[in-house]
């Protein structure tokens, strides 16, 4: 059996250099990083917009267990607080110069 050998020319060859690699490694990770924060946005944007057509069916349909000012304290403006609050800490960890990449990463 023989053994299948590719060569490479020198331009192709610095091509697929090591560092070429990890720059284009980076770019990525560095590009879904920006996707999943972007991603949280949309996140909790969407999500309070569904909570408050979901508190008018519930006011409507006289599903409410509770009064209106409750409800309201408790689905609506307590988790929105505490999602900008998480998306504010996120904000802060993505533009800051402090932290690694590595670090958003886990962060983020």
């Amino acid at each position: 059996m023989g053994q299948n050998t590719i060569t490479l020319d020198p331009d192709e060859r610095k091509a697929t250099s090591i560092p070429e690699i990890e720059k284009e490694y980076a770019r990525l990770d560095e590009d879904w990083l920006r996707f999943h924060y972007k991603l949280s946005i949309w996140l909790v944007i969407f999500t309070f917009i569904i909570e408050c057509l979901l508190s008018l069916i519930f006011v409507r349909t006289d599903l409410l267990s509770t009064s209106v000012p409750i409800y309201i304290w408790r689905f609506i403006a307590v988790p929105s607080i505490l999602n900008v609050i998480f998306l504010a800490i996120g904000t802060a960890v993505m533009y800051s110069k402090r932290i690694s990449h590595q670090g958003k990463n886990g962060g983020i």
